[in-house]
Order: C-alpha cells, then structure tokens, then sequence
C-alpha cells in the first residue's frame, strides 16, 4: 500500500508540474501574442498617421522662383507678386542659363524671364508635376496684369505616358520593399545574426546578386513592358536595392526582431511618404520636408528623376545618401558577425536554425 501510494503521489505531482508548466506556457504565448498585436497596431497607425501627415495638405507656400529681369523690371514683378500675396519667393538670377540649372537642380522651381513683349516662365515637370499649375497661375495673372503674353517652356518634360511621374515613386517604392524584405526573409530563415563572418559575407552575396537581377527586372518591365520611362538607371536602382537590404540586414542581425520593426518605420512609415510621389519636397508638411531627401525612398526617387529628366544634375548627393547606407549596412553586419549575436534580441537564446548553421 505504501507503494502504491508513494508512486500514486509521484504521479499527482507530476500532473500538477505539467499543469503549471502549461499554465505558465499559456500565460507566455498569451502574453508575446498581445505584445506582437499591439505593436502592429502601433506599425499600423503609424503608417496612416505619416502618411496623413505628410500629404494631408500639399500646398505651394514661398516657392523659390529665379528672375531673369533688370533691376526696375524685377522690383516691379516683386511688388505685383507681393500685392496679389503670391505662394512664391522670387529672387533675383544674372542670366537664364543659370537660371535654367537652379530650375534643373531643384533650387527653384520655375524661372520667370521679363522680356519687352512678354514674360517666358520655364518650369520643370519632372521635379515636381504638382507644383507646375500653381506657379503657371500665378504669373499668368502677372501677365494678364501687365497685358502682355506669357509663353511657358517646359524644360524638363515628364512622358505623356507618365505626366504626373509617379512611375519613378512606384518603382522605387518596389526597389526599397524587395530590398528590406529579402534581407527580412534571410534572417528568418537562417538566424538573425549571421554566426559567422563567412555567412555574413554570403549573405551580402546573396544580396548583391538579387539587386542586379531584381534592378533589370524591374526596368524591364517599366521600360520595355510599359514604355513608362527609359533610360540608363539599372545601376541607380542595384545600389538602391542594396543599399535597403544592407542597411536592414544590418538592424536585424544587431537588433533581431526590433530591426525589422525599425526598417518598417524607416523604410515604410516615414520614408514612401517622405519620398513625395508627385509632390515635390517643398510641398510637404514639417518634418517629412525635412528628412525626406536623407532616407532611401527620398534619394532613390530624386536620383532616378535627375538621371532620367533632368541631365544628372546634382545627382551626386543622393547617390552618397544611398552608398552611405550600403557601406553602414555592410560594416554592421561584418561586425555583427564577428561577434556571433545581436545585441537586442526578444529571445535570450540564438534560433534552432542559426545554431544548425541553416544560413544563406
């Protein structure tokens, strides 16, 4: 009987071990499940509250504009600009083709040339679609003011198959989102810190290899499948890919899961409606103005528009934007491969499959 009890006891205490374990791995998920909802409620509302943030009113408001006009004729437009409280800034330029390379650089956005029988304004679409109605408004009623024509020249036309230009927003939209999410994918199914060196340069392989082949794809179908644009931006559009997945893969092997949830932030919340689409910069709420051109989506779009409209001209800015990104992405993951583990982790021990070495 004393057996008996003694192995009847044992086995209540093992029901009862298996209860709390149970109970306790219950309260574990429970718990880990409410914290993932609430942060892509978070991601969510952040993502409509950016968005409705940075478009929510696009309007011109002090618009850089050169004048090509002697001193009289230009203080003369000033204060007719300034009687009818015009959205735009003029300044002063000593000759139309330097002129003509503010307007193609995007240091303004149009140029107002006074001549004896008539005011030319040249805008450049391709900059900005959106802000071309609004600047041609207002001088035409400068003109019809002063009775005299107003000739517009567009020196940087958009395709009429694209004249709003929002091809070039979408397809560096797509270049960012294949970038950080093949990074993302690499990192879920092979750890998301590379445990050695030789992976993390076999990863940045991978990498390096689907951003050509992802970059030629994607031209081919705009280029040569729409006729939306043309142009040569393949090697524009690889160092974008490469430098989103890069940098992601960077996030995520020094902060595992955080890093993803911080590339969707940056790349996907703040950066596709700092980007603009068909509104310039300038037309953007503070402080998406302010740090769009320095975050991928910005630089990718306003290099891919100054090479295909706009003669290069300063692209070299937002290229380095997009090389710095890649060589920060590149040395993280060199060092986070040294040392074998992330930083921050929401789980205290290395994945099944990062120990097994199931590494791309």
């Amino acid at each position: 009987m004393d057996a008996q009890a003694r192995e009847h006891t044992a086995q209540d205490r093992e029901r009862t071990q298996l209860r709390t374990d149970g109970d306790r791995l219950g309260r574990s998920v429970v718990t880990r499940t409410a914290m993932f909802a609430v942060a892509i409620l978070l991601l969510e509302l952040g993502f409509i509250a950016s968005y409705a943030g940075a478009l929510h009113a696009p309007v011109a408001n002090r618009v850089p504009v050169a004048a090509v006009a002697p001193a009289s004729a230009f203080d003369d437009l000033a204060a007719e600009l300034h009687k009818a409280d015009a959205p735009v800034q003029l300044q002063s330029a000593p000759a139309t083709r330097s002129a003509t390379n503010e307007l193609r650089t995007g240091q303004v956005f149009a140029v107002i040339v006074v001549e004896p029988v008539q005011l030319q304004l040249l805008v450049a679409s391709a900059s900005g679609a959106a802000i071309v109605p609004e600047v041609q408004a207002v001088f035409s009623g400068v003109a019809a003011a002063a009775h005299v024509p107003l000739k517009v020249r567009d020196v940087a036309p958009l395709p009429a198959a694209n004249a709003r230009g929002l091809v070039q927003f979408y397809f560096v939209v797509g270049l960012v989102i294949g970038g950080y999410l093949l990074s993302v994918v690499l990192g879920l199914g092979g750890g998301m810190t590379p445990g050695t060196l030789r992976r993390g340069v076999r990863r940045l392989g991978v990498l390096a290899l689907y951003s050509v082949v992802s970059a030629v794809l994607a031209l081919l179908i705009v280029d040569q499948g729409f006729g939306y644009q043309s142009g040569h931006v393949a090697g524009l559009a690889a160092l974008l890919v490469f430098s989103v997945g890069a940098f992601t893969m960077a996030l995520n092997a020094a902060f595992g899961l955080i890093g993803t949830w911080l590339v969707i932030i940056l790349f996907v919340i703040l950066g596709n409606p700092s980007a603009g689409g068909a509104w310039p910069n300038i037309l953007l709420a503070t402080p998406w103005r302010q740090f769009g051109p320095w975050l991928s989506n910005g630089a990718g779009l306003d290099a891919t528009r100054s090479i295909l409209f706009l003669g290069s001209y300063d692209v070299r800015t937002p290229v380095l934007v997009l090389v710095g990104y890649a060589l920060a992405g590149v040395v993280g993951v060199m060092l986070m491969s040294h040392q074998g583990r992330p930083l921050v982790s929401l789980t205290a021990e290395p994945s099944k499959t990062e120990l097994a070495g199931l590494d791309a």
